[in-house]
């Protein structure tokens, strides 16, 4: 679950979304995963990041996601960003909490 602007949204990595957000970033779970983990991140891949999540787990993101994204902080999105794509690729469902 991620919070944006009062609206609580939740993340998860479907197939389509996942396959999505490579297509999308260029750059596979693994690297991207590494990214988050090391603060590299771009705030593109975060808004591409956050967008799968929300698509994956069926919602429709808001058209303004990136500005969203910029008015609640990269540093307030990272964790739970994080968290998704841990759960991505490991499928375990005790981090789904926390995603």
């Amino acid at each position: 679950m991620i919070t944006l602007e009062g609206k609580t949204y939740t993340l998860r990595p479907s197939f389509a979304a996942l396959l999505q957000l490579e297509q999308r970033t260029g750059t596979g779970l693994i690297t991207l995963a590494r990214k988050f983990a090391d603060g590299s991140c771009t705030l593109a891949e975060a808004e591409a990041v956050l967008r799968a999540g929300i698509e994956g787990a069926g919602q429709s993101a808001p058209a303004e996601l990136g500005l969203l994204l910029v008015q609640t902080g990269l540093a307030g999105v990272a964790q739970p960003l994080a968290a998704f794509l841990h759960l991505a690729l490991t499928g375990e469902e005790s981090s789904a909490g926390k995603a």
